[in-house]
C-alpha cells in the first residue's frame, strides 16, 4: 500500500508499507496560542509482517497554513516510494520492561493472578449488588484491566515474546 503527499500541487513523498500493516496521514491544524505545537501534514504506518513485532514508520512533517491544498493519492503496490526519516521496533521501544526474562514472568504471573481475583469479585458483585453497583465495578474493573495490559504486560509482551499466551500471538502490542 502507498500513499502520495502532495501540497499546493507538489509532490513532496510517497510512503508505502508492504505487506500486512496500516498506513495513515495526519493532517495537524493548530490554534495561535498553542506556541509549542505546528501545523503540519505527514504520514505515518505499522508494518505487522512478523508480528508480534510492529515496525513503525514515518515520513516528513510539512508545515501547513491557513489555504495549503493538501492532496493524498491512494496508490496500488507497484511502484516506487521514499524511505522513512523514523523507524523504530516495538521490540525496542522505550516502552518495554525488564531485560530479566524470569523477572518479566513473575510480573506477567502476578497481574494475570490479580486479574483472576478480579473477576472472581465480580461474580460475588454480581450476586449481591445493585445494577448501578455492578455497572459501576465493571467499568472501574475494565480501566484496571487496560492500565495492567497497556502499562505491564503488553511492555512485557514487547521485549520477550515468548512469553505471550499462545491465543494471543497474532496481536501487535
Amino acid at each position: 500500500m502507498r500513499l502520495k503527499l502532495s501540497l499546493n500541487g507538489n509532490k513532496k513523498y510517497t510512503a508505502a508499507i508492504e505487506g500486512y500493516g496500516y498506513i495513515g496521514t495526519h493532517l495537524n491544524i493548530k490554534h495561535e496560542r498553542e506556541k509549542e505545537l505546528k501545523s503540519s501534514v505527514f504520514i505515518s504506518g505499522h508494518d505487522t509482517n512478523h508480528l508480534p513485532t510492529v515496525e513503525h514508520h514515518e515520513w516528513p512533517h510539512e508545515a501547513v497554513r491557513i489555504g495549503d491544498k493538501v492532496e493524498i493519492e491512494v496508490l496500488d503496490d507497484a511502484g516506487e516510494s521514499d524511505s522513512p526519516i523514523k523507524s523504530f521496533s516495538s521490540s525496542e521501544d522505550k516502552y518495554t520492561l525488564f531485560e530479566n526474562q524470569s523477572l518479566a514472568n513473575a510480573l506477567k504471573e502476578l497481574v494475570l493472578d490479580y486479574e483472576k481475583k478480579l473477576f472472581a469479585l465480580l461474580q460475588n458483585v454480581q450476586d449481591s449488588e445493585s445494577q448501578n453497583e455492578i455497572k459501576k465495578f465493571k467499568r472501574a474493573m475494565g480501566m484496571v484491566l487496560m492500565a495492567n495490559a497497556e502499562n505491564l504486560l503488553w511492555p512485557i509482551y514487547r521485549k520477550h515474546h515468548e512469553l505471550i499466551p499462545d491465543e494471543m500471538r497474532n496481536e501487535s502490542f
